[in-house]
């Protein structure tokens, strides 16, 4: 569980809301339990649930582990559907994914080389001015890479 430093005093921790509600209904952990915590942006630990009551519980910390370094890895993600987009952006920011990008879709009238399916613009952040940008568009032969004009 992840804890917001406006919760923690004097090593000691106020939950209530959600993440009260997940302690005790989906972990259902009481009174002298332990669990593992971390601060956003800050050391990782064990606590000890000291009170619990109806609407909140008082957790005392111990958080003295760095959290390991991000990893060195750029995800590129070729327009997933809204649900798993995400479902993949929990997933990699719980794995420490630093940089990502997003491909966006280009506009297809069916002029360049009949036939070809969808195309798939990539510009990257620091694209220039010039309105081109390269495009692959997938066939039943491979991939095709086209220069093609973009809005």
């Amino acid at each position: 569980m992840l804890l917001n430093s406006d919760s923690i005093e004097n090593n000691v921790a106020k939950i209530s809301g959600r993440q009260f509600d997940h302690l005790t209904q989906v972990q259902r952990l009481t009174e002298g339990d332990f669990l593992n915590l971390g601060e956003i942006n800050g050391t990782m630990g064990r606590g000890k649930i000291t009170t619990l009551t109806d609407e909140h519980a008082t957790i005392s910390l111990e958080l003295d582990v760095q959290p390991p370094k991000p990893l060195p890895i750029t995800v590129i993600l070729a327009l997933p559907r809204p649900k798993m987009l995400r479902r993949v952006l929990q997933t990699i920011a719980a794995m420490g994914v630093k940089n990502g990008y997003r491909t966006q879709p280009v506009a297809y009238d069916g002029a360049v080389g009949g036939g070809l399916g969808s195309l798939i613009a990539t510009a990257p952040p620091s694209a220039s001015s010039t309105p081109t940008a390269t495009a692959a568009a997938t066939t039943g032969r491979g991939i095709r890479r086209r220069r093609v004009r973009t809005r």
